[in-house]
């Protein structure tokens, strides 16, 4: 995605988000342990890349504001 230069918030290279605060953030939202929408609203987020079987995968994809592609 950076190549193609499609901005991102996380990426493989979690080193350079210790501290930030948004990795914490990543891992809450994969856990649906806090409500995605105002920190994808913040982000200006767009898309995401999560594997299909993960519990925000399936929150997604439930949501009419997104769709699987």
């Amino acid at each position: 995605m950076i190549y193609e230069h499609i901005p991102v918030i996380v990426d493989g290279r979690t080193d350079m988000y210790f501290g930030t605060g948004i990795l914490q953030t990543y891992i809450n939202i994969s856990n649906l342990s806090i409500d995605a929408d105002p920190v994808f609203r913040h982000w200006d987020v767009r898309g995401v890349m999560w594997d299909t079987g993960k519990a925000v995968s399936v929150y997604l994809s439930q949501d009419p504001h997104w769709r699987v592609v």
